[in-house]
């Protein structure tokens, strides 16, 4: 039987990012877009999208994505 290791997993990316602050910065900045999520691990950033954002993503050499949003006045 292979050994397991008991661990608690370290808190989401998201849950670092500020993603109220990334808001009210590209609401200061309507049609601009900003890279808000260096080699982030999911494609999708459900939480920004939930602040009204337009957010795409791009896929980077080591398997990442790069998270890319704007606000649309």
């Amino acid at each position: 039987m292979s050994a397991i290791q008991w661990k608690q997993p370290p808190p989401s990316r998201s849950d670092q990012i500020n993603w109220d602050s990334i808001a009210e910065q590209l609401r200061d900045n309507p049609g601009r877009w900003a890279l808000v999520a260096p080699a982030y691990g999911k494609r999708k950033c459900l939480p920004a999208e939930s602040r009204g954002l337009t957010v795409i993503s791009r896929s980077t050499p080591e398997g990442r994505f790069d998270v890319y949003a704007k606000f649309d006045a």
